[in-house]
């Protein structure tokens, strides 16, 4: 954020500061912010009713009834309201759903309305909310707000201030309070957006099939070339309002840092020396290259990919012997039959089956 501007951010942003936080507070840079937020009676008797009842229930989620909370509430009420009256109207009858979603409800080469949509919709039109958080609400034909009041806020001493308020009614703005900019001081800066409008630009080229090609045949400057690029540049051109020429380098090359010169060759040196504002081609970025200069944002990506042919699966029904070599199982088995065998010579052999022959199994 720079201190030639004045940055504002939605209710989205200001009425959960939280998401501006790092460790748990605004950070220093962003002094200077403005923002706007519905605003909310703290000293209503619905505000009060509905704080005690929350911190009741939630003693140690207190501060978490922020303005994006509150302002949600009214949604949900708003929204549970105008069922209310949708229900009331048509005898309590259930919607049916079906067809609900888009993709179900496409046909016959169209989407067909949810026959609910247009009486659900009047319903939430014609909500009267005396005890909303944000106020009276009420809606107009459209579907507009009545009763809209915004706060203006600035962050101070990294915390939101509320420096005025905005009505709808009157379309009055009322800043009691003097906003602070990023430049510290609360004079309104004056700078505009820049543009490019009637600047020139020295735009370096080479031609690389398809994107600039040369023309053959007799021809002048720009118009010498064609191809994506040249298309892309005279599109800007048109939306931008600014005039180009174009330069090649002398070397006809891409840029190479010459280790033996300790100098770049090509378009980055004239990059470099300012011989050009912009190279205009399908540059390649690399890691050398971004050290001295920007790039834009890529507008194609290529890589190389090696294909190999796919080796035959076979199934192998002994799988549960590849744990172990071969020679591991065959000295496996042949411990089995060493091992019975000596149980049954010392099975034959000894003398306690002759004289407890009961004791056997």
């Amino acid at each position: 954020m720079t201190k030639e501007y004045a940055w504002i951010v939605t209710d989205g942003i200001a009425t959960q500061p939280i998401v501006l936080k790092e460790n748990g507070i605004i950070p220093d840079y962003l002094n200077g912010l403005l923002g706007i937020r519905p605003t909310i009676s703290l000293q209503s008797p619905q505000y009060k009713a509905l704080y005690n009842k929350f911190v009741t229930k939630y003693p140690e989620r207190r501060l978490e009834l922020g303005g994006y909370v509150l302002t949600l509430y009214d949604s949900i009420k708003v929204f549970a309201e105008g069922l209310n009256l949708y229900f009331q109207e048509n005898n309590f009858q259930p919607m049916e759903a079906k067809g609900f979603f888009c993709h179900q409800s496409y046909v016959a080469g169209r989407y067909q309305n949810w026959k609910h949509g247009v009486q659900l919709l009047s319903a939430l039109k014609r909500v009267d909310l005396d005890t909303g958080m944000t106020g009276h609400i009420q809606f107009d034909e459209v579907g507009w707000p009545r009763n809209v009041v915004y706060d203006i806020l600035n962050i101070q001493n990294q915390n939101f201030v509320r420096i005025g308020t905005w009505q709808l009614k009157s379309n009055k703005l009322n800043l009691p309070y003097k906003a602070i900019y990023f430049d510290h001081s609360d004079t309104a800066p004056t700078s505009k957006p820049k543009t490019l409008k009637g600047s020139k630009f020295i735009c370096g080229i080479l031609p690389l099939k398809p994107f600039i090609m040369e023309k053959s045949g007799p021809c002048e400057g720009k118009d010498c070339y064609t191809g994506y690029m040249i298309d892309l540049i005279e599109r800007l051109k048109s939306d931008l309002q600014f005039e180009y020429e174009f330069m090649q380098p002398h070397d006809r090359k891409w840029g190479s840092y010459n280790s033996t010169e300790h100098d770049w060759t090509g378009l980055v040196r004239q990059l470099i020396y300012k011989e050009i504002d912009i190279a205009a081609v399908p540059l390649s970025v690399n890691s050398d290259r971004e050290h001295i200069i920007d790039f834009s944002f890529p507008f194609m990506d290529s890589s190389n990919t090696a294909v190999l042919k796919a080796s035959k699966s076979t199934q192998n029904n002994f799988f549960f012997l590849l744990p172990f070599e071969n020679k591991v199982w065959f000295s496996v088995i042949a411990m089995n039959f060493i091992v019975t065998f000596f149980f049954y010579l010392a099975n034959k052999t000894s003398l306690t089956e002759d004289r407890h022959p009961m004791c056997t199994l």
